[in-house]
């Protein structure tokens, strides 16, 4: 019967020669692929480009679930199935010295602040500041819808470009509006009696 800790305790070497690797690797994706992700390896002893990798992420089911795929030039943690190098998997992003965290990001020890920022700017944030706690909207053209839970609750959209207003906050109470003919943009907006 063979040790079950025998491949844990192979040297990189024979690791190689055997064609299996114990623990993570850290990677660069080179190329993406019909077949998957190529990597360059960034630790070990491998020192070719990878099989095609596939990629872990939060929740993946036929058409739906959450798509945040790495880049070329990102860095990446890298696990193999059953230490088989021949079938990499992609299993987390890498922040480093290249590639630093978005700037609203709370990269201190409170970590009130978790945010999506897109390759071009578009963010989604989420503030648990105590007491402040709200949600930020955000496209690259600065449009932004923010949701925030302070008493007693507030809405603001923010918009730029050619519309009628460039702001509206909607302070607890529903508010209904409609342009001048009820048509569109032809006339300054009108308010009709709020809803309570």
């Amino acid at each position: 019967m063979s040790n079950p800790f025998s491949l844990l305790l192979r040297s990189d070497e024979d690791e190689q020669r055997a064609g299996a690797i114990g623990g993570l690797v850290y990677a660069e994706v080179a190329n993406v692929t019909e077949d998957g992700y190529e990597l360059e390896f960034l630790s070990g002893t491998l020192d070719e480009t990878s099989a095609p990798a596939r990629v872990a992420t939060l929740m993946a089911r036929d058409g739906y679930g959450a798509y945040f795929m790495p880049e070329v030039g990102d860095e990446v943690v890298v696990g193999f199935e059953l230490g088989d190098i021949t079938k990499p998997v992609i299993l987390g992003s890498l922040w480093n010295d290249k590639h630093k965290p978005p700037a609203q990001a709370d990269t201190d020890a409170s970590n009130n602040v978790r945010t999506i920022v897109s390759r071009s700017g578009h963010e989604v944030t989420f503030d648990d500041s105590p007491g402040a706690g709200k949600i930020v909207i955000k496209t690259k053209g600065k449009m932004e819808i923010t949701l925030e839970d302070t008493p007693p609750g507030k809405i603001t959209i923010k918009s730029t470009g050619n519309i009628a207003t460039s702001r509206i906050v909607l302070d607890g109470v529903a508010w209904n509006h409609q342009h001048a003919t009820g048509t569109g943009p032809s006339g300054p907006p009108v308010s009709i009696v709020p809803v309570l």
